[in-house]
């Protein structure tokens, strides 16, 4: 994939920022004679790890878990390694369920699995909120940021990504906000729902956060709207996206550091 050039000043990306941004976090430059030498590599890494693994249940969850350590970033990896090792039970808090939308809240932890909030749940859901988006406004908007900033940048591209794809404009604060600040943002851009990726009060990644035009948690209609369409949703094969560096220039992803320098006349 050809690489970002987010130098920009329109943008108002920071220097951290764009690090974060520049490199997908998903997939890597590579030839299909690498690609599929990795997969073949991963399928033969898989097999040895589910072999020292052993049987779990019906099976399966040894299917599920097989197919992540295959199809997963690589980043999940050491984390599926240590469910193995130390936490045989968290495997079925991971692998044995579904992220949910339940009062406005993704509230499952963040690691791997579909019950676990990470870079390809996080893409089904995006998925997901943008078909019910569709369904529920003409021109649907949305307000984006992570409160941790730059840290969750690589998830909050991937998500404004899939909105690109299904024609969503995406308002994407490249500066950490929290669920307060996203809440004022969406009554002043006048947009259909704000999502935070927030911060538990540890510091590491909390729940993910709607809020709907009004400011208040999404709905729970709304929400079983959106967990309906998220359930038929493979997290590997049907999530689509579209690459940033053109959702860009579409504005179909609108910097609001660029938007606010714009504003200033700077």
């Amino acid at each position: 994939m050809e690489q970002m050039n987010l130098d920009d000043e329109q943008w108002g990306f920071s220097d951290e920022a764009r690090d974060e941004l520049e490199a997908d976090p998903l997939t890597a430059s590579m030839s299909v004679a690498e690609a599929h030498k990795k997969r073949a590599d991963r399928e033969e890494w898989a097999d040895y790890v589910m072999e020292d693994m052993g049987q779990l249940g019906d099976g399966t969850l040894n299917v599920r878990f097989r197919r992540w350590l295959i199809e997963a970033d690589r980043s999940l990896q050491e984390d599926m390694l240590t469910l193995i090792d130390r936490d045989r039970r968290g495997m079925f808090v991971f692998f044995d369920s579904v992220i949910q939308l339940v009062d406005g809240r993704i509230s499952q932890l963040w690691g791997p699995g579909p019950g676990g909030i990470n870079l390809h749940t996080l893409g089904a859901f995006a998925q997901a909120l943008g078909l019910y988006l569709l369904t529920a406004s003409d021109e649907p908007t949305v307000v984006l940021a992570a409160e941790r900033g730059a840290r969750d940048l690589p998830s909050c591209r991937v998500v404004a990504e899939v909105l690109a794809s299904q024609g969503v404009v995406t308002y994407l604060s490249p500066e950490g906000l929290g669920v307060d600040a996203v809440t004022e943002l969406v009554g002043e851009k006048r947009v259909d729902l704000g999502v935070c990726l927030s911060e538990a009060e540890n510091g590491m990644r909390g729940p993910v956060v709607v809020v709907d035009c009004e400011g208040e948690p999404l709905c729970q209609s709304a929400c079983d709207c959106v967990n309906r369409a998220l359930q038929e949703i493979d997290v590997f094969d049907d999530v689509r996206r579209f690459d940033l560096r053109k959702a860009l220039r579409e504005e179909l992803v609108i910097p609001l550091g660029g938007v606010a320098k714009a504003e200033n006349g700077q």
